[in-house]
């Protein structure tokens, strides 16, 4: 009994959503094909649980759009800080070459100035 009740629990849950009207098409139009209420029913019930399973499948579709752009969202943002870091980075390194340019300069100059100057 436990069974039976998990599963009609199930089917309702499926076909609470669906309109009445829309499963007595289903049903009319299953029962001209078949001529048999029973597979009437069964057919009926199966195209409201393909169209809620459809339904279901396009929310979860919706969702899983939303997390992919939001971890697109992300990554762009990561990437955004390690080009800003690497920016910083460069423009550190471009003052330490300009400093070392300047010392190199100045150690020239006491250099010509010692050759040149008598040795001083």
């Amino acid at each position: 009994i436990g069974i039976r009740a998990a599963r009609e629990e199930i089917l309702k849950d499926l076909i609470k959503d669906v309109r009445p009207e829309v499963i007595e098409a289903a049903t009319k139009a299953a029962l001209q094909t078949t001529g048999d209420l029973q597979e009437a029913q069964k057919g009926a019930l199966l195209g409201s649980i393909a169209a809620k399973a459809e339904e279901r499948a396009a929310a979860e579709e919706e969702s899983v759009n939303e997390l992919l752009m939001e971890l697109l969202d992300q990554r762009m943002k990561k990437l955004e800080n390690r080009v800003s870091l690497l920016d910083e980075v460069e423009g550190m390194l471009e003052a330490e070459r300009v400093s070392l340019e300047l010392e190199r300069r100045d150690l020239y100059t006491a250099r010509c100035r010692h050759w040149f100057g008598g040795g001083n």
